[in-house]
């Protein structure tokens, strides 16, 4: 008898949270900024690059009372190695929405396309909404949580943060 066994996870994704209640305060941004980057630490020190970070794929759930405890979810297009799509492939490009100018162009992808991703849907936790979509001017928004979007959704990967340790520091 063959069977699957998996991990309850008692919670809410990310992308729900956001369309259920608009964006995030500052505190709780930041504490769910902290934890995914953590796992995509984990995961880019293993070689592994995720290649569909989005809202939907991040678990918000409850352990032991403590709320917001992140899971970072659908490792399904994650690769080994640092450079995982070869020029011009067209496949598995995860989510057009979040993924970066480079995997959308089917060019090779790095951690930093991760960190793309990152960004956007950290905007999306901050201002309601990803970039490009109505362009938010809200001063709600610390300019630091801006500061940080900006250096994680630069066009050209050269001129992002370089890892997420780079983004953590």
């Amino acid at each position: 008898v063959f069977y699957y066994a998996m991990e309850y996870l008692d919670g809410i994704d990310l992308q729900s949270l956001v369309d259920q209640y608009g964006p995030q305060p500052e505190a709780r941004v930041i504490q769910i900024l902290l934890q995914i980057c953590g796992s995509l630490y984990e995961a880019h020190a293993q070689g592994l690059v995720h290649r569909d970070i989005k809202p939907a794929n991040i678990m918000l759930n409850r352990r032991g009372g403590e709320p917001d405890v992140i899971k970072v979810l659908d490792f399904g297009l994650a690769r080994l190695g640092i450079t995982i799509t070869q020029e011009g492939t067209t496949l598995q490009r995860g989510t057009p929405e979040y993924a970066s100018p480079e995997q959308r162009a089917g060019a090779g992808v790095d951690a930093r396309s991760d960190v793309y991703s990152f960004g956007v849907m950290l905007h999306e936790m901050a201002y309601g909404s990803r970039p490009g979509v109505g362009v938010p001017n809200d001063p709600a928004v610390p300019a630091e949580i801006s500061r940080i979007i900006s250096g994680c959704i630069a066009a050209d990967p050269a001129d992002r943060y370089q890892s997420v340790s780079d983004l953590l520091d």
